[in-house]
């Protein structure tokens, strides 16, 4: 088993090393020579699989992510319009109209 090991990690050496796919190439770096890919180790292979670190947020991505309230719906009543590049809640005047009638009304049942 060993040396069946060995020899599946020798080949995809090989593979990595001669994949036409896998070289940089740049007019100012290493006088305009093509650099291929090196595998300095045999068991480079079963260690590219394995991940130490993931950092990721809920997007799946490392970007920016802010999060705004742009609409609400409280009761079937919508609050705040969707506007297109236009930050931040929208609906704050119908928001406040509504809780003023609502606490009317419970200071009206007291």
């Amino acid at each position: 088993l060993y040396p069946t090991t060995e020899f599946c990690n020798a080949m995809q050496s090989f593979f990595i090393r001669n994949d036409k796919k896998m070289v940089y190439y740049a007019e100012d770096f290493d006088k305009g020579i093509p650099f291929a890919a090196r595998a300095r180790s045999s068991n480079l292979c079963p260690e590219l699989g394995q991940i130490k670190y993931l950092f990721s947020d809920k997007t799946g991505t490392l970007t920016q992510n802010v999060m705004e309230l742009k609409r609400l719906s409280i009761d079937g009543q919508k609050y705040g319009d969707l506007v297109p590049n236009e930050a931040g809640f929208n609906g704050k005047e119908d928001l406040g109209r509504a809780r003023g009638r609502s606490e009317a009304g419970r200071a009206a049942r007291r």
